[in-house]
C-alpha cells in the first residue's frame, strides 16, 4: 500500500487514509526492493540504521553533479553518473515512444540504486557459509536482468578495464598504490603496472601539462570561476579534454566555458583553447 496521507493542518489525525498500490509495478528481487526502499527513506532525509555508509556514499555521488570535482575518483564518479544517466534519458526517450508509461520503470535494473544494491547483496551472500542465499539471490537476478541489461555491464566494465592506467596514474597524485588497490581490487603490483604503462603511454605521445578553468554564467551576464585543475594531455587532444572538463561540471542549468592554458594557468586572452556549452 502506499504511505498514508497526511491531515489537513490544525486537524486531529483520527482516521488513516490509504489507496491500494498497483502490485505489478512492485521490484521482484530483494536487491530491488531495498534500493526502492532506500530510495523512498533517503527522499524524506533518513538514514538506514544497518548501512549507514552506503547512504553518504550516495549522497557524496550525487553531490557531485553540484560540486567542483577535481580528484581522479571525483571524475570517474561524474563520467559514470554520465553514463548512467545518458542511458536512462534514452530508455525514457524510447518508452514514450513506444506508447509506454516510463515511470513503469522507476526501479529498472540498471539504475544506479538499483546496481549498488546488488553488488551489496551479492558481496554480502559470497560471504556468508549458507549456499542457499546466494542461490536466491543469483535466481531472482536471473529473474530480473535480461541480455540486453547484462550487455551493457559488461561493456561499460570492459571500458573501465581498458580506462584502469588512466584512471590509476590520476589517482596516485593522492594516493598510494595501495590504497588505490584497496579501493579497486586489484592487487597492488597490478596497480603499479597500470601506472607504468600509462606513463610511457604519456611519453610516447608527447603530452604537456595544461592547466584548465571552467566559468559558468551568471544572469546578469557575469562569468563565475565554478572550478580548476591541470591535467597532461597530448596538444591535439585539446578539444576531448574541454568537452570532458563541460561535461563534468555540475552546473547544468547555467551556461558554461572551459579556458586552457599550456603550463600554469594566466590571462583569458592567453589560453590557447576554450569552449563554450550552453545551459541544458
Amino acid at each position: 500500500m502506499s504511505e498514508q496521507q497526511p491531515p489537513p493542518e490544525d486537524d486531529e489525525p483520527t482516521v488513516a487514509h490509504y489507496r491500494r498500490a498497483d502490485e505489478t509495478k512492485f521490484p521482484t528481487h530483494p536487491a530491488g526492493q531495498r534500493a526502492s526502499i532506500e530510495g523512498v527513506a533517503a527522499a524524506r532525509g533518513y538514514d538506514p540504521l544497518d548501512d549507514p555508509s552506503s547512504f553518504q556514499r550516495i549522497a557524496d555521488e550525487l553531490n557531485a553533479r553540484g560540486v567542483p570535482v577535481d580528484t581522479a575518483a571525483g571524475r570517474l564518479t561524474a563520467t559514470m553518473y554520465a553514463l548512467f544517466d545518458k542511458y536512462e534519458r534514452e530508455r525514457r526517450a524510447e518508452i514514450i515512444a513506444a506508447g509506454g508509461d516510463p515511470d513503469d520503470e522507476w526501479g529498472h535494473t540498471l539504475s544506479r540504486s538499483n546496481l549498488i544494491s546488488v553488488a551489496r547483496a551479492h558481496r554480502n551472500a559470497t560471504r556468508r557459509a549458507e549456499q542457499g542465499d546466494l542461490d536466491r539471490l543469483l535466481d531472482d537476478l536471473a529473474d530480473e536482468f535480461d541480455l540486453t541489461d547484462v550487455r551493457i555491464v559488461r561493456g561499460v566494465a570492459a571500458a573501465l578495464a581498458d580506462a584502469m592506467p588512466r584512471i590509476a596514474y590520476k589517482a596516485r597524485e593522492r594516493m598510494s598504490p595501495d590504497e588505490i588497490a584497496q579501493q579497486t581490487g586489484y592487487t597492488t603490483s597490478r596497480v603499479a603496472q597500470f601506472i607504468r604503462q600509462e606513463k610511457e603511454r604519456r611519453a610516447a605521445a608527447g603530452f604537456t601539462r595544461y592547466s584548465w578553468r571552467v566559468d559558468t554564467r551568471d544572469a546578469d551576464g557575469t562569468w563565475v570561476d565554478r572550478e580548476h585543475g591541470e591535467d597532461e594531455w597530448a596538444p591535439a587532444d585539446l578539444s576531448r579534454l574541454a568537452e570532458r572538463c563541460l561535461d563534468e561540471t555540475g552546473a547544468r542549468d547555467k551556461r558554461a566555458r572551459v579556458l586552457i592554458w599550456e603550463g600554469d594557468e594566466g590571462d583569458d586572452a592567453a589560453a590557447v583553447h576554450r569552449a563554450e556549452r550552453p545551459a541544458q
